[in-house]
């Protein structure tokens, strides 16, 4: 499905705080995908909290081509709001759309539909990856790829209400769970652990808690 690698980035002054991003010449790039044209950014931003890791925020764009500004669909996700104005739901996605109609919305919305903040449940990777095989035709690496994002589906459904089951995960787990998503990528790993956090790569080679 892709030709790239993952990486951790440890965040200057941060030392608990990471980015989960492709990363080209120190810059987080979108990559791309195998049989279609389009290209895709993932950031996501983990923090360890004791043994276990949350997701603080993601965006994941789904775009025509290199430049952020050919995004077609944006998923993002905030666990706190980031700053006191923000009125908008944490978790949301954006479609880089028109109304078919767009007179009556005209009189009354003051900005253009890609603006809106469509309210959604925190959308794991996983089910990105699924999407865009599912819909927009892009070559897995493997069966496997398709099996594992369509189990990963099923254990987001069974959590209804309960959407930080996925959100907070034990080191170990966010290990194992980036171990299986492999089958998605083509690179040999898909992630670099840093080694500027003795403390993180003690975290990860441990394993974390039993899962």
């Amino acid at each position: 499905m892709i030709d790239a690698r993952l990486t951790l980035l440890t965040i200057p002054g941060q030392e608990t705080h990471y980015n989960l991003a492709c990363v080209e010449n120190g810059e987080r790039v979108a990559f791309a995908l195998h049989g279609v044209s389009e290209r895709l950014f993932i950031r996501q931003a983990i923090e360890i909290v004791g043994d276990h890791c949350q997701t603080v925020s993601y965006a994941y764009r789904y775009q025509s081509g290199e430049e952020r500004k050919s995004w077609l669909l944006r998923w993002e996700y905030f666990r706190e709001r980031p700053r006191p104005d923000y009125e908008y739901p944490l978790a949301h996605v954006h479609a880089n759309a028109e109304f078919v109609d767009p007179d009556p919305a005209a009189a009354h919305l003051p900005k253009p539909p890609s603006h809106l903040h469509i309210p959604t449940a925190r959308v794991p990777l996983e089910l990105v990856l699924w999407h865009v095989i599912a819909e927009w035709g892009v070559t897995p690496k493997t069966d496997d790829c398709v099996s594992f994002s369509a189990s990963r589906w099923r254990a987001s459904s069974d959590a209804a209400g309960r959407l930080d089951r996925t959100a907070r995960l034990p080191v170990g787990q966010l290990v194992a769970t980036i171990s299986r998503s492999r089958a998605c990528f083509h690179a040999p790993a898909i992630v670099d652990l840093p080694a500027t956090s003795p403390r993180y790569r003690q975290l990860i080679l441990r394993g974390g808690p039993p899962l």
